[in-house]
C-alpha cells in the first residue's frame, strides 16, 4: 500500500516535464526562466505531492495505532467487566466445552479457572439435569434466539464441586465468533435470598399463625372507620364470620357512647399526639348483648409518617367486669351490713326498754284493767321492730345462730303443709326432691326463713295466681363456675330451686332486689328486708344465691349450700328450767351504757330480789369492783361499751375475783363469740331480751358456778 501511494511522487513530475517539453517544441525558442521552469517545476510539484502523502502516510499510521489501543482497551474493559462481574460468567464452545470461566465463577463453583477450562460443564450441574441441559442448549443454538431465561425451564439449582447443590438464576446467550457459535451463561447464587425469602416466608408464616390463633382479638381499621382485617379470635367474640365483619365499619359494633369517647384519642393519634391509646369499652355481639373489652389502639404510619390505618390488640374482660360487679356489689352489701347491724344494735336498746317496762305493766296490771290493751299493743309493736331487727342482723351475718347439720329435703318436706297454708288458693304449689341425700350445716330457724321468704317473693310475684315450684336437689358446682363466682370452692352442694310463673322483673329490678329496704312493694306491704336477709343467710353459710328472671317470664331463685360431712345429731328433748328465784342475797355488777336500759334491768334484778352495783362502763366497773367489800356473784354486762368492752372487762375481773360468774347481754354472737375465744363459763343473753329470759340466765349461771364452787371445795378436802 505504500508503494502504491508513492506512485503519484513519479507519475505527476514527470506528465508535467513531458507537457513543459511539449510546449517549448512548438514554441520559437525558450528563455533560460523558461527552461527553469520546465525543471524545477517537476521537483517542486514533486516534493509537495510527496510532502502530503508523508503527511496521510503519518496519520494513517496514528489512526491504526488509535484503533489498534481502542481494541486492546475494549478487550481489556471486557475482560475487567467479565474478570470483575458479580455474577458468574460461563462461555460454552460448540462442544459445550467450557472457553471462559471467570473470577466470579471461581468463587461460586469453588474450582479455579485453569482446572475448568476445556472441561464440560457437566461437572457443575446436579446428575439429574446434565442430559437434559445439554438437549436445551443445542436446541437454543438452533433456534436463532440471542437470550433466554433458563429459569422458565425449571432449571434452578448448581453444584459445587463439593458437591453441594444450590439455588441459581441463570440467562443463556449465543454469539457467532468466526463461525463457530459460542454461548454464553451468566448466573447467579440466589442461596442467600432464597434464605432470606424463607426467613421472610416463615415469619410470615408465624406472624399469620400468631394472628389467627391468638387468644386475643385484632383488627385492623381504615382511617375511615371501615375494616380492613379481623383474626378469628375477635370474630369468635362478636360472634361473626370474617366476610360479615369486614363489611361494617366500627362505629357499628363499638357502643355509641364508648365511640363517641373514644374519637377524641383517635383525632390525636392522626394528628400525631400520641402514639397508642388504651380503653375500656363495649362491643355489639351480634345477637345484641354487650361485650366489655380492654382495647389497645396503635396507629401505622408510612415512610414519610402518614397515618395508613391503626391496628387495636382486642382483650375479651366482661368476666373480669362481671367479678369486679360482684365484687363492688359484696362491699357494697358489706357496708350496709354493718350500718344494718349497727342501727340495730341501737334499736334493740330501744326495744328492750320497751318490750322490758311493758312487761312490767302488763305484770302490774289486773287483767280487767282495760290499759292491758294498750300495754299489749305497745309490747306487739316492740316484738315487730324485734323481728326487724332479727333480720337485720341475719342480713349483717351478725345474728345468734346455732348450727345442725340437716337434709335440706327434710326441711322442705316439714314445711310444705306450712307453706301451703300461707298460700292463696289460686296458686299451686309443687315440691320436688331428689333421692340422693343433702346434708347442710345450717341453723334451722335460718334455712327455714330462707324458704319462706323466697316463697312468699314468689306469691307476691302471682296477682293473679300461678305456679310455684321448689325443688331440692344435689349439684357439683365445677371449675368453670368458680372462675365466674370466687368466693366458691368446688365439690358438692346442695341446690334449693324455687321458680315461679309470675310477673317477672326487668334488669334494673335485678340490680337491687337484694339490697336491704329496696322495694317494689306498694307502702306499707313491704319492708324490703326479705331478699337481703335471705342474701345474708346463704353468703354466711358458705353458699351462693342466683337468680333469674325476664318481665312477663316469671323468677328463678337458686340457692346452694355447700355439702357437710359431719354426722347428724339426734336432738335431745329439751328441759325445762323452772322460773328463776333469788333463794338468797346475791350481787350482781350490772354494766350497760344506756341508761334507759340499765334502770329496766336493774328494776327487774330487784324485783328478784338480787343486790345490784351499776356502771356505766367497763373502766368504771372495774374501779367499782377493786372497791367493794363485799362478794360480787356475777357480772351482766353489755358487749359494746365506750373505753372497755365487756368481754375485756370479763377476763380483768375474773383476775381480781375468781370464780364470778359471767352474762353477756348483746346482739353480736359473732363479736362476742370471737372476743371470748379464752373464756368459758360465760352466758350470752340476745337483746331485746325479756325478763323471765334474763332472770332464767343468771339463775342458770349462779347455780352452774355454785356447783362449780361445790366441786373444788370436795376435791381439796379429798386432797
Amino acid at each position: 500500500m505504500r508503494f502504491g501511494l508513492l506512485l503519484p511522487f513519479v507519475l505527476v513530475p514527470g506528465c508535467l516535464s513531458v507537457l513543459l517539453l511539449l510546449l517549448l517544441r512548438t514554441g520559437n525558442g525558450a528563455s533560460p526562466a523558461v527552461w527553469l521552469l520546465v525543471v524545477l517545476a517537476p521537483v517542486l510539484v514533486g516534493i509537495s505531492l510527496g510532502l502530503g502523502v508523508v503527511h496521510a502516510l503519518r496519520r494513517m499510521d496514528a489512526d491504526r495505532r488509535q484503533s489498534e489501543e481502542e481494541l486492546r482497551l475494549s478487550t481489556q474493559r471486557f475482560s475487567s467487566v467479565v474478570v470483575s462481574a458479580m455474577d458468574a460468567i460461563i462461555t460454552l464452545d460448540e462442544s459445550l466445552r467450557i472457553v471462559v470461566f471467570n473470577h466470579a465463577a471461581e468463587t461460586t463453583f469453588g474450582c479455579p479457572a485453569w482446572e475448568a477450562l476445556g472441561r464440560p460443564l457437566d461437572r457443575f450441574l446436579p446428575e439429574s439435569v446434565r442430559g437434559h441441559h445439554a438437549q436445551y442448549i443445542r436446541r437454543f443454538g438452533s433456534s436463532g434466539n440471542t437470550t433466554r431465561s433458563m429459569n422458565a425451564l425449571g432449571i434452578l439449582t448448581a453444584r459445587r464441586v463439593n458437591g453441594e447443590e444450590f439455588p441459581i438464576e441463570a440467562t443463556i446467550s449465543q454469539v457467532q465468533v468466526g463461525g463457530q457459535k459460542l454461548y454464553t451463561v451468566i448466573l447467579r447464587d440466589i442461596t442467600e435470598r432464597k434464605r432470606a425469602e424463607q426467613t421472610l416466608m416463615e415469619s410470615e408464616a408465624r406472624f399469620r399463625s400468631i394472628y389467627e390463633q391468638a387468644g386475643v382479638g385484632i383488627k385492623q381499621v381504615g382511617l375511615d372507620g371501615q375494616l380492613l382485617m379481623a383474626n378469628a379470635a375477635l370474630c369468635n367474640m362478636l360472634g361473626y364470620e370474617e366476610s360479615e365483619l369486614l363489611e361494617k365499619n366500627v362505629a357499628e359494633i363499638v357502643h355509641e357512647d364508648d365511640y363517641r369517647r373514644e374519637q377524641k384519642a383517635v383525632e390525636e393519634m392522626l394528628r400525631g399526639e400520641r402514639p397508642f391509646y388504651e380503653s375500656e369499652k363495649r362491643y355489639r355481639h351480634r345477637d345484641g348483648s354487650l361485650v366489655w373489652v380492654r382495647c389497645t389502639t396503635s396507629m401505622v404510619c408510612g415512610q414519610t409518617g402518614e397515618p395508613q390505618y391503626r391496628i387495636s390488640v382486642i382483650q375479651n374482660v366482661s368476666e373480669r367486669m362481671r367479678v369486679e360487679e360482684q365484687l363492688r356489689q359484696s362491699q357494697k352489701m358489706e357496708a350496709i351490713g354493718r350500718l344494718a347491724g349497727g342501727v340495730a344494735h341501737d334499736f334493740n336498746t330501744l326495744l328492750n326498754v320497751m318490750l322490758g317496762y311493758s312487761e312490767l305493766l302488763l305484770a302490774e296490771f289486773p287483767e280487767s284493767d282495760p290499759r292491758r290493751e294498750k300495754v299489749l299493743q305497745i309490747k306487739q309493736s316492740g316484738e315487730a321492730g324485734a323481728m326487724l331487727t332479727r333480720q337485720l342482723l341475719a342480713f349483717s351475718r351478725r345474728q345468734a345462730v346455732a348450727e345442725e347439720v340437716l337434709d335440706l329435703r327434710d326441711v322442705a318436706s316439714k314445711m310444705t303443709p306450712i307453706l301451703q297454708r300461707l298460700l292463696r288458693d289460686d296458686i299451686e304449689l309443687k315440691v320436688t326432691c331428689c333421692q340422693e341425700a343433702c346434708p347442710v350445716k345450717v341453723d334451722p330457724g335460718q334455712i327455714q326463713q330462707v324458704v319462706l321468704n323466697l316463697v312468699a317473693n314468689a306469691a307476691d310475684a302471682l296477682p293473679s295466681g300461678g305456679r310455684i315450684h321448689l325443688e331440692v336437689s344435689a349439684v357439683e358446682v365445677e371449675e368453670s363456675l368458680v372462675v365466674e363466682h370466687p368466693l366458691l370452692e368446688p365439690g358438692n352442694y346442695a341446690l334449693l330451686n324455687i321458680s315461679d310463673t309470675g310477673v317477672g322483673m326487668d334488669a334494673e329490678t335485678l340490680a337491687h332486689i337484694f339490697e336491704p329496704f329496696y322495694t317494689t312493694k306498694e307502702a306499707g306491704k313491704g319492708t324490703g328486708l326479705g331478699l337481703a336477709t335471705v342474701y345474708g343467710i346463704v353468703k354466711r353459710n358458705g353458699g351462693e344465691i342466683f337468680v333469674y328472671s325476664e318481665p312477663g317470664e316469671g323468677t328463678v331463685f337458686k340457692v346452694i349450700l355447700p355439702f357437710t360431712y359431719e354426722l347428724r345429731q339426734v336432738a335431745q328433748p329439751a328441759q325445762e328450767i323452772a322460773p328463776a328465784s333469788a333463794t338468797t342475797e346475791e350481787t350482781i355488777l350490772l354494766v350497760e351504757d344506756s341508761a334507759a336500759l340499765r334502770e329496766l334491768t336493774r328494776v327487774i334484778l330487784a324485783r328478784a330480789g338480787y343486790r345490784t352495783l351499776e356502771a356505766d362502763d367497763g373502766a368504771v366497773a372495774l374501779e367499782m369492783a377493786r372497791d367493794y367489800a363485799g362478794p360480787i356473784h356475777l357480772l351482766l354486762t353489755d358487749v359494746v361499751m365506750p373505753r372497755m368492752r365487756g368481754p375485756q372487762l370479763a377476763e380483768e375481773l375474773a383476775k381480781l375475783r375468781p370464780g364470778i360468774g359471767v352474762v353477756f347481754l348483746s346482739g353480736y354472737t359473732e363479736e362476742v363469740l370471737s372476743e371470748s375465744e379464752n373464756m368459758q363459763g360465760f352466758t350470752l343473753v340476745e337483746k331485746p331480751y325479756t325478763a323471765p329470759i334474763l332472770l332464767q340466765a343468771i339463775r342458770r349461771t349462779l347455780d352452774a358456778c355454785r356447783h362449780h364452787e361445790r366441786e373444788k371445795t370436795r376435791q381439796q378436802q379429798h386432797l
